[in-house]
């Protein structure tokens, strides 16, 4: 399976530049894919702060990293409200990971209702990946409500269209805090890798 490089990216979130790390060298990233049991890294989001009000009017990042690699990459980060009708909720169980449509489209993490805020991942999925091939999606996110800390944690599974793309793919992958008020997102990250086989993940 190809991993492609860790090219140099830059995003945006609520207009201030997120930077990506320099490009690791081959060394240092066949040593990271050893200690994943074979698994090859493919994206690392970074902790990224903001403000989720009512209207989601304001958003703020702070400067952070991200991996990429050629054919499954991260793209933003940004606040969210869970739409109608909800959104597809992705497989949080390795044997039936969710197949990846051949359009773009959106996704949920978690079960959430609408008008509910949260957060959403924008994720590109480029020619050239390969086939039926599983993805392991881990999230965690920290956020304040009404001044009380919650954290949310999941693991979700994908799996490649069974036949080649022909063009990139955008999935937006929403969770759901499961309420309507107002929060601030203290940190969030976002860590997928590529399964030896389907059903058998890190």
């Amino acid at each position: 399976m190809a991993t492609g490089s860790l090219p140099n990216r830059r995003s945006k979130v609520g207009g201030r530049t997120l930077r990506a790390s320099r490009p690791r060298s081959l060394r240092v990233f066949v040593t990271l894919a050893t200690v994943a049991s074979a698994c090859a890294l493919v994206g690392v989001a970074s902790a990224v702060s903001f403000h989720v009000g009512s209207s989601l009017e304001r958003v703020g990042g702070t400067a952070s990293t991200t991996e990429f690699l050629s054919h499954w990459q991260f793209v933003s980060t940004a606040p969210s409200t869970t739409p109608f009708p909800t959104p597809r909720v992705w497989s949080a169980t390795v044997a039936t990971p969710t197949r990846l449509a051949r359009l773009s489209t959106t996704y949920l993490l978690n079960r959430g209702a609408f008008g509910d805020t949260g957060a959403d991942w924008v994720f590109n999925e480029t020619v050239g990946i390969s086939a039926s091939t599983e993805l392991e999606v881990a999230f965690s996110v920290t956020y304040v409500v009404a001044g009380v800390t919650h954290s949310f944690t999941t693991t979700a599974y994908v799996e490649t269209q069974a036949r080649a793309l022909v063009a990139t793919l955008t999935f937006t992958v929403l969770w759901d805090s499961g309420a309507a008020t107002a929060l601030t997102v203290v940190s969030q990250t976002e860590l997928t890798q590529v399964c030896s086989a389907l059903g058998t993940c890190p």
